[in-house]
């Protein structure tokens, strides 16, 4: 399983000004409004194993906000020979926007990846599949675990063993190590670091920030025990890029332990899209 960490570029760029150099190969999702409008060539560092880039329609659509889809199709032209994965421009829970689009972006010459949404008619899946083998499922980490375990139960009973799978967002434990994705996304290693966070093995918790606002006295002991890649707690607690690098490496730990062991589907459930028509 590969999994692509979004918004992660700047950081590399900037850690080893504040002492820590990542020294990592990853995969990495960036999307389309993240890059200055005056970018016209993107840059790939060496240390990218595989460049995602989507289209930031989830980004737009919770700011009100219209993507030009012929904007990013120049984009996309013009930067095709270091992309790996260009996904399609999709409108949230709009799928005839979305097949509009997808079919636009075709008939200029590119091969998106295509994207289903949770909540859209089962029919629109079935002819996906019928197509392509590389499919996004997006628009669910806004709902419920219980909802998301029903929904890709169901996805993953229609999914062939020759069509492989990308999940936005989708970096619970529980979802990884029950659904074979191919390939899933998420800002979760960035965002628990910024927050103070790390994980290691396992374990989870908070660091202190420097007004010791979160301080743990058996997180601290934790830390001094296991010295997380060698950095110390003191390391960890005061420097942010510390901790996104334990975070990167215990993530990319993750995905290796699901590609050498990957999950079994098991069908557990047929009648979550019984009510979509």
């Amino acid at each position: 399983m590969k999994i692509y960490h979004v918004g992660v570029l700047p950081y590399y760029d900037y850690a080893p000004k504040k002492g820590v150099e990542f020294g990592i190969r990853t995969n990495v999702l960036q999307s389309f409004t993240s890059f200055p409008k005056r970018q016209k060539r993107i840059q790939r560092p060496q240390y990218i194993k595989s460049l995602m880039i989507d289209s930031g329609a989830y980004t737009a659509f919770t700011q009100g906000q219209e993507i030009n889809i012929y904007k990013y199709i120049d984009f996309i032209k013009r930067n095709r020979d270091v992309i790996d994965i260009y996904v399609q421009l999709d409108k949230l829970y709009n799928p005839a926007v979305t097949q509009k689009n997808l079919k636009i972006m075709e008939e200029s010459g590119l091969n998106p990846l295509p994207v289903y949404h949770a909540g859209t008619s089962i029919k629109v899946l079935k002819e996906l599949i019928k197509k392509y083998d590389y499919i996004g499922i997006g628009a669910i980490t806004t709902t419920s675990l219980p909802y998301q375990m029903k929904f890709l139960d169901e996805i993953f009973g229609y999914i062939p063993k020759d069509v492989k799978l990308h999940g936005f967002g989708i970096t619970d434990t529980d979802l990884l190590e029950r659904y074979p994705f191919h390939s899933v996304d998420s800002i979760t290693a960035i965002y628990t670091a910024i927050m103070g966070g790390f994980f290691y093995n396992g374990i989870r918790g908070s660091v202190a920030e420097k007004d010791g606002s979160c301080f743990s006295p058996a997180v601290k002991q934790y830390i001094e025990q296991q010295k997380p890649y060698g950095f110390t707690y003191e390391q960890l607690r005061d420097n942010g890029y510390a901790r996104i690098k334990v975070c990167l490496l215990e993530m990319d730990k993750l995905a290796k332990k699901l590609t050498e062991n990957p999950p079994v589907f098991i069908q557990r459930q047929k009648k979550l899209f019984d009510f979509i028509i």
